[in-house]
């Protein structure tokens, strides 16, 4: 445990990093990747470009400084960071790499003193000692299980299919048609991509199906965002797989990781909260409960702009149609003429909580949630306003994590 003294300045710094966690972030990471840019491909560069890592590691660091003498408040948080870094690869030498420019960063930004320094390097340690046993545990786990491995492990594109106008699913077999590890339904593969130049990157993705022991599928939107005033395609790899990739292609994939999966051993009913593609986790815990625990009263809603960008509606019709404790409810906010006459969707506009509460048959479900940051919010501050306790809520977000109960 840290000694009282660190403790009490560790407290101390909370108030300047609410005001400047930020600065110091992006200081870090300017600092790190300038002198290491090898650890490039473990960051997404668009998140680091519109500032959405720099917030989330500023906002992780503050809750960190604010529960310094309660670890135990963390303990959410470090699992969610702890699968996050297994997922990558990364090793406990990286810590060494971190911890050096986080101080450094600290200094040039706080000019904090040689005391304020050494409680900062104690704190750090304290906390990068747990990851690293954390991380080293699922290593293991993941090499040593039925069908596990470690590092990377070569796939082949079995198969591709267009799922929607934006999303396509890709099916991937191991190319040494040996057994794959069988995952929870919520979890995430990492795939390493080697771009022309020695450009390497790596993305996080949803499996999107039930674990079955012999492919992998991940459905993936093909991203295309404004940047300034020239359309450039921010999703760089969700394009190259759109664009490029076809049945044959080999990928390389990293075991599956994640602390955002289904609790089937529930007594209560499940709902299943998505929008856009934020259903591919979803789709794999309803695929799941379908085949293994059909009784589980599930309700599945989903939110997407209109029938052509909604992914996989076919599929989730026939399983409700063909379970009777499986019920579906979509919702388009940008509805197109033919689904407003042919009532393709069950509600127009945003989801609210008042058609949420007509939906379900009471407030005390477990409920999981995936999709944009907008969505995250509001779905969030609906479950708040109904006070369902924090441990019947379980989300995950695409990419850094941020502070879901901001406005």
């Amino acid at each position: 445990m840290l000694d009282q003294k660190t403790v009490e300045i560790i407290k101390a710094t909370v108030p300047v990093l609410a005001a400047r966690g930020v600065e110091i972030t992006q200081h870090m990471y300017q600092l790190m990747l300038t002198a290491n840019s090898e650890l490039a491909p473990f960051f997404n560069r668009a998140n680091l470009r519109s500032n959405i890592q720099p917030l989330a590691l500023a906002r992780a660091l503050h809750a960190y400084a604010a529960n310094i003498d309660n670890p135990g408040a963390l303990a959410g948080a470090v699992e969610l960071i702890v699968n996050k870094h297994a997922s990558l690869g990364v090793k406990p030498e990286h810590y060494t790499i971190v911890g050096t420019h986080l101080i450094q960063a600290l200094k040039d930004v706080l000019m904090i003193n040689d005391e304020q320094v050494e409680a900062w390097e104690k704190a750090y340690w304290f906390l990068a000692d747990i990851c690293i046993d954390a991380e080293r545990r699922l290593y293991h786990e993941a090499e040593n299980q039925d069908g596990g491995w470690a590092g990377y492990r070569t796939f082949v594109l079995d198969k591709k299919v267009q799922e929607s106008s934006v999303i396509a699913s890709f099916y991937l077999k191991p190319k040494d048609a040996k057994k794959i590890i069988t995952f929870k339904p919520g979890q995430y593969v990492t795939i390493k991509f080697d771009f022309p130049g020695g450009n390497l990157v790596t993305r996080n993705y949803s499996l999107s199906d039930s674990s079955n022991g012999e492919y992998y599928r991940i459905s993936v939107k093909k991203e295309r965002r404004p940047l300034g005033e020239v359309q450039l395609p921010d999703g760089l790899v969700s394009c190259y797989l759109h664009d490029y990739y076809q049945p044959g292609m080999e990928l390389q994939l990293r075991a599956p990781m994640g602390n955002f999966f289904l609790n089937h051993d529930t007594q209560r009913p499940v709902v299943l909260l998505s929008g856009g593609v934020g259903l591919t986790p979803m789709i794999s815990m309803l695929n799941t409960i379908t085949e293994r625990y059909p009784k589980l009263e599930t309700w599945f809603i989903h939110g997407a702009l209109n029938r052509h960008t909604h992914a996989m509606r076919d599929h989730v019709k026939n399983l409700a149609s063909s379970t009777p404790n499986i019920h579906a409810y979509f919702c388009y906010s940008e509805p197109n003429p033919e689904d407003l006459r042919e009532k393709t969707c069950d509600q127009t506009g945003l989801i609210t909580a008042e058609w949420l509460e007509g939906l379900l048959p009471h407030k005390d479900c477990d409920y999981y949630f995936c999709g944009p940051r907008p969505f995250m919010k509001m779905i969030f501050r609906i479950l708040k306003l109904w006070d369902v306790p924090p441990t019947q809520i379980c989300y995950e977000f695409f990419g850094p994590a941020g502070d879901i109960e901001t406005p």
